[in-house]
């Protein structure tokens, strides 16, 4: 009876061991299958992001730049100088006569006609003087009348109707004159043009030397420069010409040598040029700085680009031209050139497609990424 539970027991442990046995082996299978399932997932993630990760490398080694094409123009040579913007009509106005500023009649900024009243002095003792002489000559005409009577009866020696002529003419010459001061009571503009100064006020006592005004004429603008003597045989009366203000960036205003000065200062080895603007020169007014430019050739059909595209290395000059995606490094040759703009004339082709920002410290051959195209302005 003991050695049967015995042989019962030894079974119900080896049918146990059995049972857990398999369990484990199930287990580590499912993990097996987990652990390479994540391995698989892993291997593919890891994958796309080798590839995401290539092409950000690839656009990190661009460099990015902005190009510009260049262009067909007009471009000119010029000779450039600095001047004052002047007008051919400039004038100080002074009083005829002694008195009282009695009434002001104008501001600075008016624009007046020539003959519009300035300004008033008291005018009372040159009104009692003309009427004074006035009165003398009606005096005088009277007393000529009679002796011309006189005269016509041959009553009256020729002498005598000779010097009553005489002092007639001299009273109505005396009458003119006190007329003319009379007048001369009112200030009157000399000229068309606007009042620059107001050097007076009411109640002031002027003379003949005292500067009441000055008055412009702004429709008559000129800037006067004085050029190196080299250049005598190439500027000529008419030749274009053109200012520009460092004040009014976006203007140009076009011109013309008005005047041509035909003596050499053996003191500055110049001689002087009068410029004369044409109508448009809105916005200039005398005494402002001004560049001038006197062109003494020009190229019509000139291959143009921006100054700012251009590479310095030592005396030569250089440009970046894209081109599949590389930054090639090539020598250009240069003619006219202003401000803003140069004459590309040798190195490379009018379809051109040359980097303007960002080719600072590009090397040849770069690899670069155009991020903008800048259109021609």
């Amino acid at each position: 009876m003991n050695n049967k539970f015995k042989i019962l027991g030894t079974i119900f442990i080896l049918i146990s061991l059995a049972f857990f046995t398999a369990c484990g082996n199930q287990k580590a299978e499912g993990e097996d299958k987990s652990k390479a399932d994540s391995t698989k997932t892993d291997s593919s993630k890891l994958a796309s992001d080798d590839g995401s990760k290539n092409k950000k490398n690839s656009d990190l080694d661009s460099v990015p730049v902005e190009t510009i094409r260049v262009w067909r123009g007009k471009m000119s040579s010029y000779i450039l100088l600095s001047s004052t913007v002047e007008t051919e009509q400039y004038v100080n106005v002074y009083p005829y006569l002694t008195g009282i500023v009695s009434k002001l009649l104008a501001e600075e900024g008016d624009e007046l006609k020539k003959g519009d009243p300035l300004l008033r002095l008291d005018a009372e003792e040159y009104r009692l003087a003309e009427a004074k002489a006035r009165t003398q000559l009606k005096s005088l005409q009277n007393e000529f009348r009679r002796l011309q009577v006189q005269f016509d009866k041959e009553l009256l020696s020729k002498e005598v109707f000779d010097k009553a002529k005489f002092n007639l003419e001299q009273a109505r010459i005396s009458w003119q004159e006190a007329k003319l001061n009379l007048d001369r009571t009112t200030v009157r503009a000399p000229i068309d043009g606007v009042v620059s100064l107001r050097n007076v006020r009411q109640g002031d006592r002027v003379m003949a030397s005292v500067h009441l005004f000055s008055m412009v004429n702004l429709d008559n603008i000129i800037a006067t420069v004085h050029v190196p003597e080299k250049e005598l045989s190439v500027i000529q009366k008419g030749q274009l010409t053109y200012l520009t203000s460092d004040y009014l960036e976006d203007k140009r205003f076009e011109g013309y040598v008005k005047r041509i000065s035909p003596v050499v200062n053996p003191e500055t080895g110049t001689f002087k040029v009068t410029i004369g603007l044409d109508l448009d020169h809105e916005g200039l007014r005398p005494g402002m700085f001004v560049n001038a430019f006197i062109i003494t050739r020009t190229n019509d059909n000139a291959l143009i680009l921006n100054k700012d595209a251009i590479v310095y290395d030592g005396n030569k000059r250089f440009v970046f031209v894209v081109k599949d995606s590389l930054a090639y490094k090539l020598p250009v040759e240069v003619g006219f050139e202003d401000a803003s703009r140069i004459e590309i004339i040798g190195g490379i082709s009018d379809t051109a497609n040359v980097i303007i920002v960002g080719q600072n410290g590009l090397r040849d051959k770069t690899k670069v990424k155009i991020v903008k195209r800048r259109k021609i302005s």
